[in-house]
């Protein structure tokens, strides 16, 4: 089985990254939601291990133009 690549940042796996993305992992941060694996690996942007409001935060950055990478 070969796994599919995924997009940092995307955390929906919409095929773009947006705010949508920073709100999955603020739902999941909350207990609202669970993400499944490809998602932890798309939400972990600053690859530090661990899902937290940092990564949702540094997405927004990324989609205000903020900052040019993730």
């Amino acid at each position: 089985i070969v796994k599919a690549k995924v997009l940092k940042g995307d955390v929906n796996a919409d095929g773009k990254i947006d705010v949508y993305d920073a709100v999955a992992i603020l739902r999941s941060v909350a207990g609202i939601t669970s993400l499944n694996a490809d998602a932890v690996d798309a939400a972990d942007v600053n690859n530090d291990g661990s899902i937290t409001s940092t990564d949702a935060l540094r997405i927004l950055k990324y989609v205000a133009k903020l900052i040019d990478t993730l």
